[in-house]
C-alpha cells in the first residue's frame, strides 16, 4: 500500500482523510470477496488513525490498493478508549458474514463493531458488552471458520504462546473457555 497525495473524502467520523499511508501497521483482514483490505495501525497521531480501509482493482491483489476508501478510530472514538496502550490498535478480524469487525488493542483486550452493511464502515457502532481481556501481551487473534473458537497469540519478551478459546456462542468474544 503506497503512500499518496490528498484524498479529499471523508471518513465515517467526519474527518478529512489526508493521505493513505501507514507509520506503524500491525493487522490486515479481507472482504469475503478479496476487493477491500482493512488494516490496523498502532501509530495514532492526528495524521495516523487506527483503521484504514483500501479498496483493490483486483481481488486479493494489494499491489491494485487505490487511496483511502475510509478510516477512523474506533478504539478511541467509539469505544472511548484513553490510555496510551489501550488506544493503539494491533490486530482485526471479522465475522464470516462482515457485519461484525473486532479489533484487539495492546493490552490484549478485543472489541467488537457492528456494522450497518458487510464490510462497510459507514454505520458502524461500538458494541459494549463485548469487550473482554484476553490477557496483557495477546495482542493477535483469529477466529476458526465457524466462529466457535479463537485463537490468541502472544509475541513479547520470550514470552511467546498461543492460547485457545471455545466460545459457547459463535463470534461472542466475552462467551470463552480456555
Amino acid at each position: 500500500i503506497r503512500p499518496g497525495a490528498d484524498t479529499s473524502i471523508t471518513n465515517y467520523e467526519g474527518n478529512v482523510l489526508n493521505n493513505d499511508a501507514f507509520e506503524d501497521p500491525t493487522g490486515i483482514a479481507f472482504s469475503n470477496d478479496g476487493t477491500k483490505v482493512f488494516a490496523v495501525n498502532r501509530k495514532h497521531d492526528g495524521a495516523q488513525e487506527c483503521l484504514r480501509t483500501f479498496n483493490l482493482a483486483s481481488p486479493y491483489d494489494l499491489n491494485t490498493a487505490g487511496l483511502v476508501q475510509n478510516d477512523g478510530d474506533p478504539l478511541i472514538n467509539l469505544a472511548g478508549q484513553t490510555s496510551t496502550s489501550d488506544m493503539r490498535c494491533e490486530d482485526i478480524n471479522f465475522n464470516d458474514d462482515g457485519t461484525k469487525m473486532f479489533i484487539s488493542n495492546q493490552s490484549g483486550e478485543i472489541f467488537q463493531f457492528n456494522m450497518s452493511s458487510p464490510f462497510e464502515l459507514t454505520g458502524l457502532t461500538y458494541e459494549a458488552s463485548s469487550e473482554t481481556s484476553y490477557g496483557a501481551g495477546y495482542t493477535n487473534f483469529a477466529f476458526n471458520n465457524n466462529g466457535t473458537k479463537i485463537f490468541t497469540v502472544k509475541s513479547s519478551n520470550n514470552a511467546n504462546s498461543v492460547q485457545e478459546y471455545s466460545l459457547s456462542t459463535a463470534y461472542n468474544v466475552t462467551s470463552k473457555t480456555l
